[in-house]
């Protein structure tokens, strides 16, 4: 996410829909101030001392007393606030991060720490107002009163859509999940079932697209003389061409379900050329919509061994082991280029989902190499 939009998203955030406050009315502008630190120069420390208080926020990695692997952090200013040492800091880290032994040398001897500094910028309202007249934008800040407050609840129904979202998306998962077990058992007539239920919820998911993209429209600035008529509008034409389209254009080249059929198919045909989805002659039924006996690839890129509690980014779909990629995130301070082969995608955990679908798969093919396996053994014996 840029800079710029990060901050106006966290704003409308902070402003509108953090549940411990109520959202901050007209009345309240000329009170208001903003702060934002920016945190900047990681560096590895070369052991627990190695930062100075006031200057550096630090950031640690320990194993509890479990063994498992802890992180805690606290920001430049903290330390200075409180008038802590540097031994304190720590200790105060480490029962943060929810240790709960006696804190010994060789505890703090044992702790990863990285040092970073912090850059903190105050505004005041008065502040900006003075910035926005020398600008001449005064009059058309966007500031006014019931355009905050309209900007307000468009974004409160961005953060539902979005919340709807993520059900249907977690719903195609579980469709998913199904069908593969009802493919097994030779359940067919079910699994189409379940194939025309996750059409209509990619149905749905298209019209939350659609919302998206007109909410954010008005959200975006300007003036919008009657917003309900100018999102009606919209709405009823995109619905319109919808409806329009075939099958195969709807569906044909939309990645869930292009991977729920695959996912289905190498139930029975593993490693086989999956036939096209949609017959030949149709439109969006080209030489594209045929899963060409793409490989499922079970094992980890970062180990290279079976993946484990599989887990999959939902920004560049690679899969990892979950255990390697947390590890690997937190060496690489919790976002990275993508381990995954020639991937130049960003993640961190946030992007992450557990994969069923790819745990259940990897399951399958582990059992079907080792039936392979005591056929070939079985055969020699004979």
């Amino acid at each position: 996410m840029r800079l710029d939009t990060g901050l106006r998203e966290y704003a409308v955030t902070s402003a509108f829909h953090d549940t411990r406050f109520k959202p901050i009315t007209q009345s309240e502008l000329p009170r208001l101030s903003c702060s934002v630190s920016l945190l900047t120069d990681f560096e590895e420390a070369e052991d627990h001392l190695d930062w100075d208080v006031g200057k550096h926020g630090v950031w640690i990695e320990f194993r509890n007393e479990r063994g498992r692997r802890q992180t805690a952090t606290f920001l430049p200013e903290i330390a200075k606030e409180q008038g802590w040492t540097k031994m304190e800091t720590i200790d105060h880290l480490l029962r943060k991060g929810g240790y709960e032994l006696t804190i010994t040398p060789e505890m703090r001897q044992s702790i990863k720490l990285t040092r970073y500094q912090s850059q903190k910028a105050h505004l005041s309202y008065d502040e900006y107002m003075d910035i926005q007249t020398d600008r001449g934008e005064a009059g058309s800040s966007g500031l006014d009163g019931a355009q905050i407050q309209l900007h307000g609840r468009l974004n409160s129904i961005v953060n539902d859509v979005h919340g709807i979202k993520d059900t249907i998306t977690l719903a195609i998962r579980a469709c998913t999940v199904t069908a593969l077990d009802l493919e097994e058992y030779g359940e067919t007539t079910s699994v189409a079932e379940v194939d025309q239920s996750l059409r209509q919820l990619l149905d749905a998911q298209h019209q939350l697209e659609v919302e998206e993209k007109l909410l954010a429209k008005l959200c975006s600035g300007g003036e919008h003389k009657d917003p309900e008529i100018e999102y009606m509008k919209g709405w009823e034409k995109d619905t319109k061409k919808y409806a329009t389209l075939s099958e195969a254009a709807k569906y044909g080249n939309n990645e869930d379900y292009r991977k729920f059929r695959q996912d289905v198919w190498e139930i029975k045909h593993e490693g086989q050329t999956m036939p096209p989805l949609f017959g030949a002659g149709e439109e969006g039924s080209d030489e594209e919509l045929t899963i060409a006996g793409a490989k499922s690839t079970f094992k980890c890129p970062i180990t290279t061994t079976w993946l484990v509690d599989p887990v999959t980014s939902k920004t560049c779909k690679h899969s990892f082991s979950k255990q390697a990629i947390t590890d690997y995130l937190r060496a690489k301070h919790g976002e990275c280029m993508c381990p995954g082969g020639g991937c130049s995608r960003r993640i961190k955990m946030a992007d992450l989902y557990a994969d069923k679908v790819l745990e259940r798969n990897t399951a399958r093919h582990l059992r079907r190499l080792e039936a392979e396996e005591s056929s070939a053994t079985y055969t020699v014996v004979q």
